[in-house]
């Protein structure tokens, strides 16, 4: 019995020294992507922006929206995160927290996978995988999005609803619905899990209550109350306006034509999320009937980083995914226990070596140094015009704007060889070459693809 626990600390000892090393490998990478220009300004600064605005007292104020962050997405998770904004007020705070997150996440689905396959080696080979798997990956390195919280509040609840602990189930359910506005409907699918498949008919029905009344919470207050002048309805519902112009008339489009719902786009998205896990969570239908929504919300838009699951569009759908995948697992052993061992070592070694080249740091280069000087020349209290790149190592004194708004600022700043959004190259390099020759702006610095142009007085 001593050895066993002298065995159980040594295990916990190599989890944890696993943990750590993760965290910091998703750390630097984060990191090294900031201070390599490669950062924007509205998927970062606009939720540093909020949570500075917010510990000085202008409750969850974007500037680059000009109003209340909620009332482009109702994601009250994000006060969570001002405790730290309060101890350090930059947006390397949420390059951090971002990497910590997912890390953090990886943490309740390998006590899923230890509960259901009674194996410490299979539950971090999951993990592991889990923490390499593209769609996340892509997520991470999408600056900063709340979606983050998903999968650690997903896999967390999940594990507290087999465990028969309602009390804290529902604690994260909540806090699963404050992610962002579109949660409840993927939270409410959940309750019909809990009611068919784990049999617990009362906690199902209470999420889907608590489910539809967030959702009408959301929908006809919050963000109305957030934005006065919006007609009732949340800008995005742009995305699906081709299946119609309210909530009622798109949700009738798609049931009356299930081509729109399970065409080309849908089983394309599966199929991508499957592969790279050997299509094992197949194995567990039922679970994996829980994708279906969030897959269906993403694929019958009409924005295409929507429907291909690009960035943190595939966040709400990565738990299912793989909790799926350990219960389809689970499935394969009790069938074939026998050879449930090869199965097994096949799976990781393909997941393995499928995705464990999905994570690669930045190299900080001299370019980026000459990027700190050319922002560095840049004095306190003045309106600057950049690159999306750019915007989160301005300064808070400085009045920043988004290349090309506006075109008659203090400074304005260029950098050749980093992302030009909104512009193309080509209205980028018009607009480049117009400073060049402008009788108004004088070149105050330059170097390695960096223009600083300031007004003359």
């Amino acid at each position: 019995q001593a050895e066993d626990g002298i065995r159980d600390v040594e295990r916990s000892r190599g989890l944890g020294d696993v943990y750590k090393r993760q965290t910091l490998v998703f750390v630097w990478v984060k990191i090294s992507q900031h201070l390599t220009f490669r950062t924007g300004a509205y998927d970062l600064s606009m939720y540093d922006s909020a949570l500075s605005n917010t510990i000085k007292g202008n409750f969850m104020y974007t500037r680059w929206l000009g109003r209340n962050f909620f009332s482009e997405h109702f994601a009250p998770v994000l006060l969570l995160l001002l405790p730290f904004y309060i101890l350090c007020d930059n947006p390397l705070t949420l390059v951090i927290l971002m990497a910590v997150i997912v890390v953090l996440s990886a943490y309740p689905l390998y006590l899923i996978a230890k509960d259901k396959l009674s194996s410490k080696l299979a539950s971090l080979a999951i993990a592991f995988i889990y923490l390499n798997y593209d769609f996340l990956i892509k997520g991470f390195l999408f600056d900063f999005h709340h979606e983050v919280f998903e999968p650690l509040f997903i896999f967390t609840a999940f594990i507290f609803l087999y465990k028969n602990k309602p009390l804290r189930y529902f604690i994260f359910v909540i806090l699963g619905l404050s992610c962002k506005e579109d949660m409840p409907v993927y939270v409410a699918m959940f309750g019909i899990y809990a009611c068919l498949v784990e049999k617990k008919c009362k906690l199902g029905i209470l999420t889907i209550a608590i489910s539809v009344a967030w959702a009408i919470l959301t929908f006809k207050i919050i963000i109305p109350m957030s934005f006065p002048n919006q007609p009732g309805a949340t800008k995005f519902i742009e995305r699906w306006s081709q299946h119609g112009n309210s909530y009622t008339q798109i949700a009738l489009t798609l049931l009356t034509h299930p081509q729109y719902l399970f065409g080309k786009k849908f089983i394309l998205a599966a199929l991508r999320l499957l592969i790279p896990l050997a299509f094992v969570p197949i194995a567990s239908p039922f679970t994996l009937l829980l994708c279906i929504p969030p897959i269906l919300l993403n694929t019958t838009s009409g924005y295409d980083q929507m429907y291909n699951l690009a960035g943190h569009y595939a966040f709400p759908i990565i738990p299912y995914v793989f909790i799926a995948l350990v219960l389809g697992l689970k499935n394969i052993k009790n069938k074939f226990p026998k050879k449930f061992n090869m199965i097994l070592i096949c799976f990781c070694i393909y997941g393995l070596f499928e995705n464990i080249n999905n994570l690669n740091a930045y190299v900080i280069t001299k370019h980026d140094f000459i990027g700190y000087s050319a922002v560095k020349a840049i004095p306190n209290n003045v309106s600057v015009s950049a690159q999306t790149s750019i915007i989160p190592h301005l300064n808070r004194s400085h009045q920043a704007y988004l290349l090309p708004q506006k075109l008659d600022t203090d400074y304005i700043i260029f950098d050749e060889k980093r992302f030009r959004w909104p512009m193309t190259d080509e209205e980028y390099n018009t607009l480049l070459q117009k400073f060049k020759n402008h009788n108004d702006y004088e070149l105050k610095f330059s170097g390695d693809g960096f223009y600083l142009f300031k007004k003359i007085p």
